[in-house]
């Protein structure tokens, strides 16, 4: 997705990297231990909520065709996104 929309590759690099060698520390009880996080984005990272908006991008795009959502002051309004909260709305509880 970054390459699609013009990301260079040396920026792409960067945020690979920050990104691959992820890892966790994990407690249960008293035994703490790590485990490596294999998807996802960092949390608490600034640049996660964006990552995510930019992934998802074409998921919500491809929803979009088949909804029609709601109107508010003559705007279509299909969804609502902060993060990774997304909130879909359409006019009836039937749709």
């Amino acid at each position: 997705m970054l390459k699609e929309i013009g990301v260079k590759y040396k920026d792409r690099r960067v945020k690979w990297n920050l990104y691959k060698e992820q890892k966790a520390e994990i407690k249960v009880e008293d035994k703490m231990g790590e485990a490596r996080i294999r998807k996802g984005v960092r949390q608490g990272c600034s640049l996660s909520p964006i990552l995510f908006n930019l992934f998802i991008e074409k998921v919500i795009e491809k929803m979009n065709e088949r909804r029609s959502g709601v109107s508010i002051h003559g705007q279509k309004v299909r969804t609502i996104r902060f993060a990774d909260d997304i909130a879909i709305l359409e006019e009836s509880e039937k749709e």
